[in-house]
């Protein structure tokens, strides 16, 4: 049985069993494509539904509530997520300028599952960011993450409610032959094609959180990729051709 497959069957099982007991039951952090994987089984759920909520709504990355009773929506449970302040210390004497893959890799250093966490809300202005994660997770983090891309950073248990949170998205612009999934990676990246067939081979790629195995594939507005050890990007389309006939198209690259 594969990892998909195996996460489903554990996901129908708490479903199964807060039905059966009586009360709410919760999963890990699911990523977009788990929870639409959930959705195409909605009839083995023996509540008939679920609700999904990551701490705001404008979170990706969901954890499911399989309801003991009927809610009007998501806000009237109470979800166990906590919401972590990530802040450097000394924020004029910071080394660079962390990103979300400098965040998300000290948590993860620290030998914690990604299931265990939600979204990373970065925010540069102020050089802190903020976690959701599982509550009972969120003491260790606060008591053992001190450093992040080598700044040393300290960390605090915050109520998320009234806070903005707001993806960071650089736009900008590049060429090549064709929109082609690998092209675009290509030169998003700064990587051979080579490189790039190889990536994604190991289904270290995903189109709208879609693990994709074919390379040659095109790229449609909107399309939001993620490359595993690189980052993510919204491709927003072509913008014509160039002197020399390349596509010159546009992208939002998370930060």
């Amino acid at each position: 049985m594969d990892d998909s497959k195996a996460g489903l069957r554990h996901i129908l099982d708490i479903a199964k069993t807060s039905y059966n007991r009586g009360f709410d039951g919760f999963s890990d952090f699911l990523s977009p494509a788990e929870a639409v994987l959930i959705y195409s089984h909605i009839r083995e759920i023996p509540q008939g539904k679920f609700y999904l909520y990551g701490g705001t709504k404008s979170c990706e990355r969901t954890m499911a509530c399989f309801p003991s009773r009927d809610y009007a929506d998501e806000t009237e449970i109470d979800f166990p997520i906590s919401c972590v302040k990530i802040s450097s210390v000394a924020k004029k004497f910071q080394k660079k300028e962390l990103t979300h893959r400098d965040y998300l890799g000290s948590v993860l250093g620290l030998g914690i599952d990604r299931k265990l966490t939600g979204d990373i809300f970065v925010n540069k202005e102020e050089s802190n960011a903020y976690l959701f994660c599982k509550e009972d997770i969120a003491g260790f983090l606060i008591d053992n993450l001190s450093e992040v891309g080598h700044n040393a950073v300290k960390c605090e248990l915050v109520d998320s409610l009234g806070l903005d949170f707001e993806k960071n998205i650089e736009e900008r612009t590049g060429t090549v032959q064709s929109l082609r999934l690998d092209a675009v990676i290509s030169e998003v990246y700064n990587l051979s094609r080579t490189n790039v067939k190889e990536i994604i081979e190991k289904e270290m790629v995903s189109r709208n959180s879609i693990l994709i195995s074919n390379p040659h594939i095109d790229l449609s507005d909107g399309d939001i990729i993620s490359v595993r050890g690189h980052g993510k990007f919204v491709f927003y389309g072509s913008e014509g051709e160039t002197r020399k006939g390349r596509t010159r198209f546009k992208y939002g690259l998370y930060t």
